[in-house]
């Protein structure tokens, strides 16, 4: 019985074993042949496109910064919707291809973050841009307007005691001076127009103050108010306008590379993993070979020593039946108590023919006669 159990034992950790290693032969191969897999083209292509695009986006908001800047009439839904774009194009490439080793994943995602940073500061300046840039312009297409008026005015204005035809002629003179520089000055940086303006706003001041003329008829008041609005805006405007065309700190050309060496060195692991694999499975191919030959081999053994304890029993049976010399009868049984220990079928079968030479010696009962 311990023999039968320590048996039993031995067969299921053999049993075991082969289904450990069944299982690590199928968890290598299928490890092998996903990492021998072909780098996705669509990905990349897909990935090196979004880089592109920002890129473009980019350079396009400069563009669209410019026109707005120097347009009479400034739209800024493209500056809006440029950044909007921007960082959708942001969100999509944090979504990096899986074939992007772990190291080169870490570094994007770095250049992404900084970036997005850079990109919010921009955002930011921008709104800064748009109010001084609308606050500019709408004084900017006000003036001729005004400067119309005054013009109609001034045609209509009779000389006074107080106001006589030389002031007029020099308070028309210096306001289409100042109109006509105005212009200039937000189109050019020339610091002496920035002096001759000064100067025309003092001179305007001080006709105000010498000649006794309501707003009402003459709206001085009103045009050095948006003179002095275009004359301070422009200035911080042209630092908004330097700074936001300034590129962002994180440029997408490290991007670019990091993406584009690593997918590289994802097709060279592939070509080599899928060497490996080649390989792998020659040997799983080779071994199972080798495997089947050497079960053959242990199979033809097992059947002729099967063979060769069926001829031994075979032959103790017919001396049990037949007896011929005590010494034959000895051998063949001698060889059949070999096969006793054995746990399968001979070995019962060895059992069988002892038990039944020993019955065949027993005596037979004698009957009493009374």
């Amino acid at each position: 019985m311990f023999g039968s159990r320590f048996s039993r034992n031995s067969g299921y950790k053999i049993r075991g074993a082969w289904i450990l290693i069944a299982t690590l032969l199928f968890l290598i191969s299928g490890t092998l042949i996903y990492k021998s897999l072909p780098v996705p083209f669509q990905q990349y292509q897909q990935y090196r496109n979004q880089v592109a695009r920002l890129s473009e986006l980019e350079a396009n908001f400069s563009q669209e910064v410019l026109r707005a800047r120097y347009e009479l009439f400034a739209y800024y839904d493209p500056i809006v919707n440029n950044l909007v774009e921007q960082e959708d194009v942001l969100n999509s490439l944090t979504n990096i291809p899986s074939f992007v080793n772990v190291g080169d994943q870490r570094e994007i995602r770095n250049f992404l973050e900084s970036r997005q940073a850079s990109l919010e500061q921009k955002e930011n300046l921008s709104e800064v841009f748009k109010a001084r840039n609308a606050l500019l312009k709408n004084s900017l297409r006000y003036l001729p307007f005004l400067s119309d008026q005054i013009d109609t005015k001034l045609s209509t204005l009779e000389p006074t005691e107080t106001i006589d035809s030389e002031k007029l002629a020099a308070l028309n003179n210096t306001l289409n001076q100042l109109i006509r520089n105005l212009l200039l000055f937000t189109t050019t940086t020339d610091e002496a127009l920035s002096n001759q303006l000064q100067s025309l706003l003092r001179n305007l001041n001080q006709l105000q103050n010498t000649l006794e003329i309501s707003e009402t008829e003459l709206p001085l008041q009103l045009v050095q108010s948006h003179s002095n609005i275009i004359f301070n805006a422009k200035p911080l405007i042209e630092e908004a306008t330097t700074e936001l065309l300034k590129p962002l700190d994180t440029s997408t050309a490290p991007i670019a590379s990091t993406f584009e060496s690593s997918y590289r060195l994802a097709l060279a692991s592939t070509r080599v993993i899928r060497f490996f694999t080649y390989g792998w499975f020659l040997l799983l191919l080779v071994g199972g070979l080798l495997w089947v030959r050497y079960q053959n081999r242990e199979t033809q053994i097992t059947l002729r020593q099967s063979n060769n304890q069926l001829e031994t029993m075979a032959t103790a049976l017919s001396h049990i039946l037949n007896p011929k010399t005590d010494v034959e009868t000895s051998e063949a049984v001698s060889k059949l108590m070999d096969y006793t220990t054995q746990e399968n079928s001979l070995g019962r079968l060895a059992k069988c023919i002892l038990q039944l030479k020993t019955e065949r010696q027993e005596p037979a009962p004698v009957a009493h006669q009374d």
